[in-house]
């Protein structure tokens, strides 16, 4: 970074992975060009696909969106706590309870 050469490939770029990785414990460190392409990854390596259907927040931006949209998934929007600003597990029960049906030890859409 001291160099003011930036960009997406090259040494300077496997070093930093390869540092952050070592700093956090992990076996690999990837750098995403934005938050959004990471968001898309982590779906990816969560096993988010095409028709599956994931609920978030209300209190979002759109690229939390956009990253569910980009596996083929469906985002889903939920009211969201007053005090603490993130999901409400009350609101989420009453949510899951109209949309979803029980079946063979899985959820489905109803």
């Amino acid at each position: 970074m001291d160099s003011n050469f930036v960009s997406s490939i090259g040494e300077f770029v496997d070093r930093f992975e390869g540092m952050l990785a070592e700093f956090t414990g992990v076996r690999k460190a990837v750098l995403c060009v934005n938050g959004t392409a990471a968001l898309h990854i982590c779906l990816k390596m969560s096993g988010v696909d095409r028709n599956d259907e994931v609920i978030m927040p209300a209190l979002t931006f759109i690229a939390t969106a956009n990253a569910v949209s980009y596996c083929g998934a469906a985002p889903h929007f939920m009211d969201i706590e007053e005090q603490k600003l993130g999901a409400d597990p009350r609101k989420l029960e009453e949510y899951l309870g109209e949309i979803v049906e029980l079946k063979d030890g899985g959820a489905l859409h109803a």
